[in-house]
């Protein structure tokens, strides 16, 4: 009986360190847009890739990156009159360039 026990031990652990990959590995969840609407402004990084034509939208005011070590998020501004389906279509292009690093959408 206790040999038992062993191997379902080893099988729940072999289980667990396999959720704990598979969670360490996983993709950020997409950020939470606030009910609020615009102007909005939405946070990525930092350690965040080239952010590329994601910032040459035509909802996109800015972007700035603030030229400090240790690194710090890139903020970028939409328009004032920027519609949610711009805010969607900008976090979109972002979390696809951002990889790993966390993209926050904040309202102003």
């Amino acid at each position: 009986m206790a040999r038992r026990r062993v191997v379902v031990g080893a099988v729940g652990g072999c289980a667990a360190v396999a959720l704990g990959w598979a969670l360490a590995t996983a993709a950020p969840p997409p950020p939470s847009t606030p009910q609020q609407p615009g102007p909005w402004s939405v946070a990525v990084g930092p350690g965040h890739d080239d952010l590329g034509g994601c910032v040459t939208d035509p909802a996109v005011a800015s972007a700035l990156t603030a030229p400090v070590d240790p690194p710090v998020a890139t903020t970028v501004a939409l328009v004032p009159d920027a519609e949610r389906a711009d805010l969607d279509r900008v976090v979109a292009c972002l979390r696809s360039r951002a990889g790993d690093v966390p993209v926050e959408v904040h309202a102003s």
